[in-house]
């Protein structure tokens, strides 16, 4: 019996050159990105990982011979397994000293770097690519905000309410200036992407608005800042339910949400008038959902309203409801579930179920921010 004779392998790897153009080559690659989104990063990325075992990335799935090519194409540095070059990338994006002469245009999602007059085209194609999806990451704004009473927060104590209680209020963290500047931006049509008049959708009566990328820098502030100490809760949580944890950063979970999807910002605000209310719900938004959100009260209580209070109510497994209700007073924040907590039983720790609502008001105005910390589809 005789052996075959060996011949060297003919199989090609379908690469994204620096031109953002398809090529074939004899070698695979040795990094993998993500076309809508633009972001590039390791093969044993954990966040890519995931979400190619759900099936949400493949679709988008691209490949790079190196990182030089991946930047010169458009794509970024991912925050989950390059922490460094996304780092050294959102350094430059944020100085324009940096920027060496790149057409603005090119700034969202592109590596900065100087273009020639043989790159012209290439800048041009790298424009048109990476501005498409907008909504897919939130742009770096300006200065991060003064949010002082932030730095004072117990976590620890915070985490045991919510564990305890299922809802945790904290001290005052916005000024009555932040609040008052809150309750003005609802009626600049310009700062959001969508409005919902819930009356029509039998959500209850009120209205309320999704903010644009960029978010406003006092909401961007709360969710950069706020995050990585939810996180630790949330992650703990996970563990107890035997779920997949999620980002320590909220760079990272913007940018797991981007490979399942869900590009659209959610944080908003809520204006309720005499009689309006919110029937209970639960803000999931996508497969992705990070457990915790907050609430920021803008308006006094009993002097710019009366009525409207934060309903919570959980749904015990083979028992009645609890509801439970917060009163939080001028820039109170309250953290709370967005669908389910753990809570410790006979058996072990189970999930249950958590929705929120708002009472009727009665008289003024009553305004809310909310910060989501996940995206949209």
């Amino acid at each position: 019996m005789t052996s075959r004779p060996t011949t060297p392998s003919t199989r090609r790897y379908r690469l994204v050159g620096a031109d953002g153009r398809p090529y074939r080559s004899s070698t695979h690659g040795r990094l993998g990105g993500h076309r809508r989104s633009h972001i590039y990063g390791r093969l044993d990325c954990p966040s890519a990982l995931r979400w190619l075992a759900r099936g949400h990335y493949a679709a988008h799935r691209v490949f790079f011979a190196d990182e030089a090519t991946a930047r010169a194409a458009g794509y970024r540095p991912c925050a989950v397994c390059l922490p460094q070059p996304y780092r050294e990338w959102k350094a430059r994006r944020c100085n324009p000293a940096h920027l060496d002469g790149v057409p603005p245009t090119a700034h969202r999602g592109a590596w900065p770097g100087p273009v020639t007059g043989d790159d012209r085209g290439r800048a041009r194609r790298i424009t048109m690519t990476v501005t498409a999806p907008a909504t897919t990451t939130t742009p770096v704004g300006p200065a991060e905000v003064e949010v002082p009473a932030l730095d004072r927060l117990d976590w620890a104590d915070l985490a045991a309410a919510l564990d305890s209680n299922g809802f945790a209020m904290t001290e005052a963290l916005l000024s009555p200036e932040q609040c008052r500047q809150m309750i003005e931006v609802f009626d600049d049509d310009a700062a959001f992407r969508s409005t919902v008049d819930m009356a029509r959708l039998s959500f209850g009566e009120g209205r309320y608005r999704y903010f644009a990328d960029p978010l406003p820098p006092l909401v961007q502030t709360l969710r950069a800042r706020m995050y990585p100490h939810l996180a630790e809760i949330a992650n703990r949580w996970a563990g107890l339910l035997g779920e997949d944890t999620f980002p320590t950063e909220h760079a990272g979970l913007v940018e797991a949400c981007a490979a399942a999807g869900q590009h659209k910002p959610t944080p908003l605000v809520l204006r309720y008038g005499p009689t309006g209310y919110n029937c209970l719900h639960q803000d999931v938004y996508g497969e992705l959902t990070f457990p915790l959100q907050v609430l920021f009260m803008l308006d006094t209580p009993e002097v710019d309203f009366t009525g409207g209070e934060s309903v919570f109510v959980e749904q015990r497994p083979r028992q009645q409801s609890r509801p439970m209700v917060a009163r939080p007073g001028l820039g109170q924040a309250v953290v709370f579930p967005v669908r389910h907590r753990p809570k410790q039983g006979a058996r072990g720790y189970h999930r249950v179920q958590m929705r929120h609502g708002v009472s009727a008001v009665h008289t003024g105005d009553r305004h809310v921010l909310g910060v989501i910390f996940h995206n949209a589809r």
